[in-house]
């Protein structure tokens, strides 16, 4: 049912015209009924993104996993690295944003694109602290171990919301 609701919503909002928008696209047959014309570009296009997302999460704990017991060098590497990946998730969460959702996949997209964004600046954080021998004081690894896989988690839940949302179109189609 939830599958129905969800197509209604976004196959309605692919037949919408505001004055800021341009049409939007006309039908086009699909093998089991008509999706409008760029919903499967669309969901390809956005797929793509969340497994480029879900390949920088992945590779967060692997960041900060050489770091020595006591701040040193190792710290200032693998702040490098987070500040790297943290890049890496601004470009995805910037391609993201430039995609053109269905209005029924907007508010998931836009949440995930801002959570996207909330922990690139939070790795940046996390980056500056542990490149600074100044903010490192009272720093363990384990605090930035734990640090880094709350972000991953945070920020996978998010793209997994909108990658079951792409799922549930696509299987309703």
């Amino acid at each position: 049912m939830l599958a129905v609701v969800l197509l209604a919503v976004v196959l309605a909002g692919c037949g919408s015209t505001t004055a800021d928008e341009p049409p939007s696209p006309t039908p086009e047959p699909t093998a089991t009924g008509t999706a409008p014309a760029g919903l499967g570009a669309y969901l390809e296009q956005a797929g793509a993104v969340l497994a480029d997302v879900g390949d920088t999460l992945a590779a967060l704990p692997e960041a900060v996993r050489g770091i020595n017991r006591t701040p040193d060098e190792s710290w200032s590497e693998a702040g490098q690295g987070l500040r790297r990946l943290a890049e890496e998730l601004a470009d995805e969460a910037s391609r993201l944003a430039d995609l053109r959702s269905p209005s029924g996949l907007r508010p998931v997209q836009d949440a995930v694109v801002r959570g996207l964004q909330r922990t690139q600046a939070r790795l940046e954080q996390t980056a500056d602290r542990l490149s600074d021998p100044a903010q490192r004081e009272g720093l363990t690894r384990q605090d930035v171990e734990d640090e880094v896989d709350q972000l991953r988690s945070d920020a996978g839940a998010l793209s997994t919301q909108l990658r079951e949302a792409l799922d549930t179109v696509r299987g309703a189609l």
